[in-house]
């Protein structure tokens, strides 16, 4: 019985302590690695090849003005860097840290994003119900 307690317990701290890891690793401001992106969707890889280099220019501008921002205290605050509203919301990890649950928005619209990397220096996620959308690839903001 004893040695069932200090697996169990053994597993909860460690547990624990990958959870920390991953809330130091999310919080911070996040933007979409454009590259990165472009090169995992061959369609829009096709699309960039063809495109005039002005309209390629201004597409990956507004495309890594996006900025997503972890807090700490399980809030966060989105941009589409358009020098529109800044949408405030919550989040938190599901799933056993597997996925992250945020409501955001006027209108409180709750998103399951799925993780499927997250390391200090990159996260990729897909978000559930979107199958058929690229994951969203993203680094730490450099503003």
């Amino acid at each position: 019985m004893k040695k069932i307690t200090l697996v169990i317990i053994t597993f909860l701290f460690a547990f624990g302590l990958m959870a920390q890891s991953n809330k130091e690793m999310l919080c911070k401001k996040w933007t979409i690695d454009v590259d990165a992106l472009i090169a995992s969707v061959p369609e829009m890889a096709e699309m960039m090849k063809i495109m005039p280099d002005d309209q390629k220019a201004m597409m990956k501008e507004k495309m890594g003005a996006v900025r997503v921002e972890f807090f700490k205290n399980g809030t966060m605050e989105s941009s589409q860097g358009d020098g529109g509203a800044v949408k405030k919301g919550t989040w938190e990890f599901i799933e056993n840290g597997a996925a992250i649950k945020s409501i955001t928005g006027e209108d409180q619209k709750e998103r399951i994003m799925e993780i499927v990397e997250l390391s200090s220096d990159s996260m990729t996620v897909k978000e559930r119900g979107k199958e058929k959308e690229p994951a969203m690839i993203m680094i730490p903001a450099v503003d």
